[in-house]
């Protein structure tokens, strides 16, 4: 399954197994990513976090949780780890970014697999009377499991007339769709399948004037920029001249 998703050369990849949670997984990265850095663990090695994508703190918190967790420099994931330890299950409430991740937890004999609020990062899945697969690549699924290789009819449908899938359903059979927000919990062989967030939980926030939706846009996307800029990873941008680019150009810290 890894090596269907190791698209280029220059890309990394990495195995994770914890048997006796009847856990094997795998991950790729492009090279010195944030998720590059992982696995992520606690100190002591019970708690891991295979993580993609990207969910960035100010320096402050990542020194913090990372300290004592083998990332003194707060600039791995290992803090991460840290947060979860900190809020349990409530850690996944916290996470701000566009990221998927399968969480371990040796202590507790749980197992979590999540995603993005709007479930951007996506996470294909299977399942069989006895196991439970997953990717975000269909294709590594059809990998190592052969009879999903056939079109579901009703997902061809609905992509052919309205250009996308509803419902969590994909163009696979029997391959479905983890829904956004999702947290997953896999504990003594069953799996509770919740969300911890719902769109209708920011629809019911009080309505902004204009001023005020302005204000706090331009106050929010500032401090969000920045965390990219001063996290340390390498980055770039396609200066496109759209409105995004633009306004990352314009709200560039000086500093750097």
């Amino acid at each position: 399954m890894v090596a269907a998703m190791r698209h280029e050369s220059f890309c990394t990849a990495g195995t994770f197994a914890a048997p006796e949670m009847g856990v094997w997984a795998g991950w790729t990265a492009l090279e010195n990513s944030f998720a590059d850095r992982q696995v992520f663990t606690n100190e002591t090695g019970d708690i891991a976090l295979l993580f993609c994508g990207e969910c960035f703190a100010d320096a402050t918190t990542r020194n913090r949780l990372g300290r004592g967790r083998g990332d003194g420099s707060g600039q791995g994931g290992n803090w991460l780890v840290g947060l979860y330890e900190e809020q349990g299950e409530k850690f996944f409430e916290k996470l701000n970014g566009l990221f998927s991740g399968l969480l371990i937890d040796r202590r507790r004999r749980k197992i979590f697999l999540f995603n993005d609020r709007y479930g951007l990062e996506r996470i294909y899945w299977h399942e069989t009377p006895d196991a439970f697969y997953f990717a975000s690549e269909a294709k590594a699924l059809l990998r190592v499991l052969p009879s999903l290789r056939e079109f579901d009819r009703q997902g061809v449908a609905q992509f052919a007339g309205t250009g996308c899938i509803t419902g969590g359903g994909t163009l696979f059979r029997e391959v479905r769709l983890l829904p956004g927000g999702a947290q997953w919990t896999f504990e003594s062989g069953c799996v509770r399948r919740e969300t911890y967030f719902s769109p209708a939980t920011w629809e019911a926030l009080s309505e902004l004037s204009e001023a005020e939706y302005e204000e706090r846009f331009r106050e929010a996307f500032r401090r969000k920029l920045a965390l990219y800029f001063n996290h340390g990873s390498p980055i770039g941008i396609a200066l496109t001249g759209g409105l995004d680019t633009r306004l990352i150009m314009a709200c560039h810290p000086h500093e750097r």
